[in-house]
């Protein structure tokens, strides 16, 4: 496992140039945020949020980047719930009193529910979420162990386009990402598959 000073480190050797040490920390965050939004294993989480009587709405995790699924449990058995247009609960909720909710949909990093719950409900929510940013040198977290070849590469490509301007170099890098990306999707479709073929339909 790197931490967040190993990993500038190996690219400040790597690219054996002094004086970037800002430059290499503002590169592997930029690098974080470019992948976040894709699902890993190390992103994907569950948690509970609870719904309150006459109150339409739930704050999102404020981790959340992308929602999976979204749940109510009603009394021991748990429902999923529908997402729809955000206009559409708006003009359902108009004309409509308080519930059990069956639809939402996502809006201002709030869920909106429809109907406006009548009682108090636990929803499990399914989603993709960031991880806590690197910071502190001693930092560590799953962007520097499973995807750490994949974001130095990242930020080195960015380092050689903007701050050292080396083309070739930069292209360099491409090449060499986007084969660490392949190996990391390769492994998380074998991961995840189910041992079905799924068909596909022109």
């Amino acid at each position: 496992m790197a931490t967040y000073l190993e990993t500038q480190t190996r690219i400040a050797n790597e690219l054996n140039r002094s004086g970037l040490t800002a430059e290499i920390k503002l590169a592997i965050l930029s690098a974080v945020e470019y992948y976040k939004k894709r699902r890993w294993p190390w992103n994907e989480y569950s948690t509970t949020l609870t719904c309150v009587t006459d109150t339409a709405y739930v704050a999102l995790p404020s981790d959340f980047v992308e929602l999976d699924k979204l749940q109510i449990t009603v009394g021991t058995q748990k429902r999923p719930l529908m997402q729809r247009d955000y206009g559409q609960i708006v003009d359902w909720r108009a004309n409509s009193s308080s519930g059990e909710p069956t639809e939402f949909a996502l809006w201002q990093n709030r869920i909106e529910l429809y109907l406006v719950p009548n009682s108090t409900y636990t929803l499990t929510i399914h989603y993709v979420r960031s991880l806590t940013a690197l910071s502190a040198d001693t930092d560590e977290n799953a962007w520097l162990t499973d995807a750490e070849e994949l974001i130095r590469l990242h930020a080195k490509k960015d380092l050689y386009a903007n701050k050292i301007h080396d083309v070739a170099s930069a292209k360099d890098m491409q090449a060499l990402e986007d084969s660490a990306l392949l190996r990391l999707e390769s492994w998380h479709q074998r991961r995840t598959a189910t041992g079905r073929t799924r068909s596909y339909y022109l």
